[in-house]
């Protein structure tokens, strides 16, 4: 797996130590870091109304036994257990991981769509050994926002 120049140079899509202690603790099943990661995003939220954009980062992936793990750069974009609940959809397969999510089933006075696409080819044998190709995932209103590039305004602008 190719990793991204600003991994190589600058070490940004490294796993947290925190992250990997925790992923550690259950049978890992995949795990790569400095690998691409394009987020898009097109829609109308509280401080980002955007006709579609793309940004590209570098990022890292876990899969275990337990749970599908992702980072933008050293921060959490996903946590998300293979049973778990909530507006995000994450699919598995030979291209990699994607997570899409429909805003407005965050807060219905929002609308659009934003997704994560971790740049991450599987093999058949590795596709095979996951529990399950699709899951849900939890997102806060919060993180919703963080992910999207939101910067709403302080109060007094």
């Amino acid at each position: 797996m190719d990793n991204t120049l600003h991994f190589k140079l600058f070490g940004s899509g490294k796993l947290p130590d925190e992250a990997r202690a925790a992923l550690a603790a259950d049978e890992v099943l995949a795990l790569d870091e400095g690998i691409r990661v394009d987020e898009r995003f097109s829609g109308s939220v509280p401080g980002l109304h955007s006709g579609g954009r793309t940004f590209r980062f570098s990022g890292a992936l876990g899969i275990t036994r337990r749970k599908v793990f992702g980072t933008l750069g050293s921060w959490t974009a996903f946590d998300a257990a293979w049973d778990g609940d909530g507006p995000g959809l994450v699919t598995l397969d030979e291209q990699g991981l994607k997570l899409e999510v429909d805003v407005a089933r965050i807060d219905p006075a929002w609308k659009g769509e934003l997704s994560l696409e971790f740049r991450r080819p599987f093999t058949p044998e590795e596709l095979a050994r996951f529990p399950k190709r699709t899951l849900a995932c939890s997102l806060s209103r919060e993180h919703l926002l963080q992910l999207a590039g939101a910067r709403p305004k302080r109060r007094g602008q």
